[in-house]
């Protein structure tokens, strides 16, 4: 009886002890999937393609507020909420700040869907959260289009402030052996590896130029004027156009510059250039 009961309880014992030893790993969670408690997908109605899609955001009262930078950088326990503010439709590219997501006119629409919307490619945004890499993309976008609708000034600061607080916990959580000067050049899109060094890219003699990402855009003067681009490692020189331009501006998806003489504005395909297109934007009716 005795044997019997000490032997049935045997098993429970060590099932006991085995759950007490593996309880710490097993209940530890990781930053991820504290992260994503706070989250809900929450569906929206695209204003500019009148598509559904959904989009994270964080859960009301979930994220307990720590404090705040002297720049109003909130910081909140396990998760940076600052994230989570734009509102992205997958399907035609349109993107804001969620306070700003449906103040959008008939006008802004359709100078978004033009610039914007018809050259799109899909994209989802796949996980359990945003990264920062993603956010700081879906930031991007916003900006984009709030330049192209011709946004309040006000508007394009705030995607700007809160564009730095991306980056700034971008930064922050980067392990002690990742290349923080390296990261920092990708999160400015400057293509500045803050060498001691530098070296020598071309021999043009350059009048104007833009950087974006890991390439540089430049107004080439001399007996053959052209507007060209260069990698930041002297490689993939490129011809855009020829003659003489100015106010070179990249986005993810388009090159403008303005012919110096005539005054009109061009661009052409940031990822694959080609000939160049004249710009007409149109206006905004008041």
């Amino acid at each position: 009886m005795l044997y019997s009961a000490l032997y049935g309880s045997l098993p429970k014992a060590e099932e006991e002890k085995k759950a007490e030893e593996s309880s710490p790993e097993e209940k530890q969670k990781s930053s991820e999937d504290i992260e994503a408690e706070m989250l809900i997908d929450k569906k929206f109605k695209c204003p500019q393609c009148d598509k559904q899609f959904t989009s994270k955001i964080v859960r009301s009262g979930k994220a307990r507020l720590l404090s705040q930078d002297i720049d109003l950088r909130p910081r909140h326990e396990g998760i940076n909420t600052v994230k989570y503010d734009v509102i992205m439709c997958p399907h035609c590219g349109y993107a804001a700040l969620s306070k700003f997501f449906n103040a959008v006119t008939s006008p802004q629409l359709k100078l978004i869907k033009e610039n914007i919307s018809l050259k799109f490619q899909p994209k989802e945004f796949d996980g359990k959260i945003y990264d920062y890499d993603q956010a700081m993309e879906r930031y991007q976008m916003a900006l984009i289009n709030a330049i192209i609708k011709k946004a309040k000034n006000s508007e394009k600061a705030f995607i700007c402030l809160k564009s730095s607080w991306v980056t700034a916990g971008k930064i922050e959580s980067l392990d002690e052996n990742e290349n923080k000067e390296e990261i920092i050049s990708k999160c400015r899109g400057d293509g500045r590896n803050f060498s001691d060094n530098p070296i020598t890219l071309t021999e043009d003699f350059i009048e104007i130029y833009n950087v974006y990402g890991s390439y540089i855009y430049y107004q080439r003067s001399g007996d053959e004027p052209a507007l060209c681009m260069i990698k930041n490692d002297g490689t993939d020189f490129k011809v855009i156009a020829l003659g003489e331009y100015t106010n070179i501006n990249v986005t993810p998806y388009n090159i403008y510059f303005r012919d110096f003489f005539s005054g009109t504005m061009y661009y052409t395909s940031t990822t694959n250039p080609g000939p160049a297109v004249r710009f007409s934007p149109g206006k905004i009716e008041k």
